[in-house]
């Protein structure tokens, strides 16, 4: 048996971040029913399909049950409400403020099943001034920072090449939804969670950012190295291809053999 078998997750996620983290609930055996509007949401219907399959869409959504589902109509909204009785978690990763407008709102859902576990992720968070406005991942790394961690050096910001915010704050969705399940069995309540995909990608610098507060200097942008790693820790360019050199403490010498040049052992340019 799957460790969340028999656990039902109501997905009214969509793009990446929440429908990542859906499916990583899915892949651990519950029972995700995704609600989409008619036609689809935008990660199914903004990106082109190859051979028939969509590359984003399918990933994303992997393991879930469908239901379409226009909660524009009293009637749909009614729906949703009767699969909130019966489920154990809701995600959403609509702008703020949407479900409860459609009356499917945290309060409005726990009135109805006081078990129930309301996931949101957001961009920014459930405070401060941002709190309200939407976002996507680029938005995130440029927000957290992480763009200048990764910026060339002397040049540009750069962000990721992946939606690591995305992804990220996806793995926080599923970890969080997990946890307040948990409780719940503690306390036989359930509870919201809130999931930020700038706060995700702060917490993934936190060495960096410990850093700086301690000794009040911003690290420099370091493009494909480390600015606080001093040792040889970043990709270069060879004659026949790229290549990347992860140095640690007692491993220069070895790599001095490998590229065939014992001599540079004893370099101090390079310590």
């Amino acid at each position: 048996m799957a460790i969340l078998d028999g656990f039902r997750i109501l997905d009214f996620t969509q793009h990446q971040a929440g429908p990542y983290g859906t499916t990583l609930l899915a892949d651990f055996g519950a029972d995700v029913i995704k609600i989409e509007r008619p036609g689809g949401e935008p990660g199914r219907t903004k990106h082109p399909p190859i051979g028939g399959v969509n590359p984003f869409f399918l990933p994303n959504n992997r393991g879930k049950r469908s239901l379409c589902l226009d909660l524009s109509k009293p009637a749909a909204v009614g729906v949703a409400q009767r699969l909130i009785a019966g489920a154990d978690a809701l995600a959403h990763n609509l702008k703020p403020g949407s479900m409860e407008k459609l009356g499917l709102g945290p309060e409005d859902a726990r009135r109805i099943n006081p078990r129930l576990v309301y996931a949101a992720v957001s961009t920014y968070g459930p405070k401060g001034a941002k709190r309200d406005d939407t976002g996507v991942d680029l938005i995130a790394q440029a927000e957290s920072g992480l763009m200048n961690a990764t910026g060339e050096t002397g040049g540009r910001a750069m962000p990721v090449g992946a939606a690591v915010a995305d992804a990220l704050g996806g793995i926080n969705l599923a970890f969080a939804v997990v946890m307040a399940l948990l409780a719940r069995e503690r306390t036989g309540r359930g509870r919201s969670v809130q999931v930020s995909l700038v706060g995700g990608l702060l917490g993934m610098q936190a060495w960096e950012m410990q850093h700086f507060l301690l000794s009040k200097t911003a690290s420099p942008r370091s493009g494909g190295s480390h600015a606080l790693i001093k040792t040889l820790w970043q990709a270069f360019r060879a004659r026949d291809g790229e290549f990347v050199i992860a140095e640690v403490s007692d491993s220069w010498q070895a790599i001095c053999r490998a590229i065939e040049r014992p001599d540079l052992a004893a370099d101090e340019r390079y310590r």
